[in-house]
């Protein structure tokens, strides 16, 4: 995990993790827990599309896409992510969002396990 500690120095927390398996022997591949360090407020109010909706007496917000409603977008403040790579935005509800060097990077390294999931092509950098 040197990769992200490159990129976002001193910010996230990386722990192996030993698993084991039924039998009680040592699971064959490495597991670690991350801890994400970054939690900022990145999205735009004034620009949410209306298939992004808040949850009653709560400034979070989530998804509410259903078949043949156009996918929603969220915009984001380039001022605010600056030169982060991996956060978790203050008010999405969703997990994290990483941005296009850190996706790059990662499949470079091969990476299988992460996804940019509902995300590719949602958010938007204003």
């Amino acid at each position: 995990m040197d990769f992200l500690e490159g990129m976002d120095p001193d910010t996230h927390q990386f722990a192996p993790a030993e698993l084991e398996q039924e039998n009680g022997s040592p699971w064959p591949e490495p597991y670690w827990v991350f801890n994400l360090g970054t939690r900022i407020d990145t999205t735009v109010d004034e620009k949410k599309s209306e298939v992004v909706r808040s949850y009653p007496d709560s400034p979070m917000w989530f998804f509410d896409e259903k078949p043949g409603i156009v996918q929603a977008k969220v915009y984001l403040r380039k001022d605010v992510i600056g030169g982060r790579n991996l956060w978790a935005d203050a008010r999405l509800r969703y997990g994290a969002i990483m941005s296009d060097r850190f996706w790059e990077l990662s499949q470079k390294m091969g990476f299988t396990e992460i996804s940019r999931g509902n995300f590719d092509n949602q958010l938007i950098e204003i």
